[in-house]
């Protein structure tokens, strides 16, 4: 093909690529001898002398381009008898804006259509029609420049004339890298077809356009060097794209020298006309997008379900929005209701899943909700990538995960393994809700990285995970109504417990979030000097090798704050001293119970009141007594223990054990 002169110009910086003017010669054999061309049956030499425009580039460039042709380039003729007849450069050793093509026909014509590049395969049907060109779906990168056998031209002479007006029917992009890399691959937001077999034809004012043939044709283009060579990093490469209309966007996928897949994607619609230059700028070599990515040794199969529940109203996605998974390198498929029993595992054949969902894959904890699941349950599955992909997987590092809700989304996913990142700071109202509740084979967990936290966000979302050995790290100090209960409920492989470094407590925060972890032997520090109701209820219930309790500092107690905190802990053998405190409703309520081998509980507390109305005064003794209601039921039969007579003779006749004095408390002091 011509090309620019790479000392003088870049090539194609502006939407004009092509217009060449050629005069029409015919020459007689060299022999001098068939002097009737008409009824010559051998072959005939024809030569046509071509020439370029300069490339008005001023606009972007502020200088001309020169464009030439090359030693090598060659044209596909249709003579009088339709035969594909090849015509070669004459005489040209270098570059040149102008050269003469030369070859032989079979017939001469009243009219000529030339196309470039010469395609061997190429035949011209009786209505003028071309088939048989095609735009390559790889092709070969020329710095500042294009794949010599990428561009598509073609001209037709006016009856009766000499001159060809040759016209690019393709158009092209500018791509650059800001590092080496292997390859450059375009290709379709929506899988629209960009390159393969198609047919050139013409309209009534002899203009020609080019037409992918859907059967043959790809929605991905690649550019790479020959031979093991690289791309360079600054310099610029043009692409062969066809006139059309990307709805969905485009995206750009670098091999990067390591071997690492890095990509840009755009949503905005896109057009590729001919003879324009699009420059899509610099791309940069970043992590690949981490899309939610399932692994498997051997075939398993993928289910995406939207309605969970017998009679729940199925999960709607907003206007625009939808899902998409792939299978190994296989195309993107959309969809936005049930999809069921997509095949994957083996061979590296990943599933890959991605979305555009503002709302994640809930709209509520309880029914409106898609759910995953595998159907062979003696086949692993790990999951790899990042949450966020699946609300914007265009720009899931910036996604606006404030309304996004994953609840139920791996319930009883029992082949899982491994988890997706969780990265997401800003997070919804029963966000995580039972996410893996049920995952029987997860051995750890993701990072939970959020400092402000909401309404049940982390609610049940690891219970009844029993090979869990390992918690994230939970750094909030701030907590909300319900945001760890059950959270590791029944988790009864998990050896330690995360620090909870909270100092603002919340209604239920805590409550049961270790109830049954039957590994556990330490309790993390509870720094919280003001506690809320409910806060640390049942926390540790059943934790069964739990030996002692952690210091409990707080001054200030709320209703059932501790209420069966250690229940059930029957290793529980020491407790701290519990502070004076401003107690309230069953704070204490079956604090202890049934710790069998707990022997004394000291209690700080120095109760103090002011009435003489004996009313008053009831309703005071039996709000103390009420604190202590069952808290040590079940435990040995040294009691419990005061540290205070004025304290024991305010609840004695609520909650010391029958027949016990003061003195017989005193002796186990």
């Amino acid at each position: 093909m011509f090309f620019m002169s790479m000392k003088k110009i870049l090539l194609f910086a502006f939407v004009a690529l092509l217009i060449a003017g050629c005069r029409l010669e015919r020459i007689e054999p060299e022999d001098g001898n068939n002097k009737d061309n008409d009824k010559k049956t051998e072959e005939l030499t024809l030569s046509f002398t071509a020439s370029h425009e300069i490339l008005d580039t001023k606009a972007v460039m502020g200088k001309n381009a020169t464009i030439n042709w090359q030693p090598t380039d060659r044209l596909s003729v249709f003579d009088g008898a339709g035969a594909n007849c090849v015509f070669s450069t004459k005489g040209l050793s270098v570059e040149a804006p102008s050269c003469t093509f030369e070859g032989k026909v079979t017939a001469l014509a009243a009219d000529y259509i030339v196309v470039y590049p010469y395609t061997e395969t190429a035949s011209l049907s009786d209505d003028g029609v071309i088939s048989g060109i095609t735009l390559p779906a790889t092709q070969t990168a020329v710095e500042g420049s294009f794949d010599p056998k990428a561009p598509l031209m073609a001209a037709k002479t006016v009856e009766g004339g000499k001159d060809l007006t040759f016209q690019n029917i393709v158009g092209y992009v500018q791509v650059s890298t800001d590092s080496k890399c292997k390859k450059i691959e375009l290709f379709a937001g929506n899988g629209e077809i960009l390159a393969g077999a198609g047919s050139i034809s013409f309209d009534a004012k002899n203009t020609p356009s080019f037409t992918l043939s859907p059967e043959r044709a790809l929605s991905t283009i690649t550019l790479a060097p020959e031979g093991e060579g690289l791309l360079e990093a600054g310099k610029s490469y043009y692409i062969a794209v066809p006139a059309v209309t990307l709805e969905a966007g485009w995206g750009i996928s670098i091999t990067g020298t390591n071997d690492k897949v890095y990509k840009r994607i755009e949503s905005e619609q896109i057009q590729f006309k001919k003879n324009t230059v699009i420059n899509l700028g610099t791309i940069k070599q970043e992590a690949p997008i981490p899309y939610v990515t399932f692994s498997a040794e051997s075939e398993q199969t993928f289910t995406m379900s939207f309605q969970l529940f017998d009679n729940a109203t199925p999960f709607t996605l907003g206007e625009g929005e939808y899902f998409q998974y792939r299978v190994g390198d296989g195309e993107w498929q959309s969809f936005t209701n049930t999809v069921s029993d997509i095949v994957f595992g083996g061979n590296g054949n990943d599933l890959q899943l991605r979305g555009i969902s503002s709302k994640g894959t809930a709209l509520s904890m309880s029914d409106q909700l898609a759910s995953i699941r595998f159907g062979f349950a003696d086949v692993p599955v790990s999951c790899s990538g990042d949450i966020r992909t699946l609300v914007d997987y265009r720009n899931y590092e910036t996604a606006n995960t404030s309304e996004a809700m994953f609840c139920n989304l791996f319930f009883e996913c029992v082949q899982l393994t491994s988890a997706p990142d969780l990265p997401a700071t800003e997070l919804a109202a029963t966000c995580y809700f039972q996410m893996f509740s049920n995952c029987i084979a997860l051995t750890k967990a993701p990072a939970l990285p959020a400092t402000t936290l909401t309404e049940a966000c982390y609610k049940g979302m690891f219970e009844y995970c029993i090979a869990l050995t390992e918690a994230p790290a939970l750094p909030a100090t701030t907590l909300a109504d319900y945001c760890y209960l059950g959270m590791f409920a029944f988790c009864i492989a998990l050896t330690e417990a995360p620090a909870l470094p909270a100092t603002t407590l919340a209604l239920y925060c805590y409550s049961n979030m270790f109830n049954t972890c039957e590994s556990l032997t330490e309790a993390p520090e509870l720094p919280a000097a003001t506690l809320a109701p409910y806060c640390y209820s049942a926390m540790f219930i059943y934790c069964t090798s739990l030996t002692e309790a952690p210091a409990l500092p707080a001054t200030t107690l709320a209703p059932f704050c501790y209420s069966y905190m250690f229940s059930e802990c029957y290793e529980l053998t020491k407790v701290p001293v519990l502070p004076d405190a401003q107690l309230a409703f069953k704070c204490y309520e079956a604090m202890f119970v049934a710790c069998k081998k707990l022997s004394e509980v000291w209690i700080a507390l120095k109760p103090s009141f002011t009435t003489e109305d004996e009313d008053e005064l009831r309703t005071i003794k039996e709000g103390y007594a009420n604190c202590f209601d069952n808290w040590l039921n079940l435990c040995s039969n040294t009691g419990t223990l005061f540290c205070t007579e004025a304290l024991y003779n305010l609840v004695n006749e609520y909650i010391i054990p029958s027949g016990w004095s003061y003195e017989d408390i005193e002796k186990h002091l």
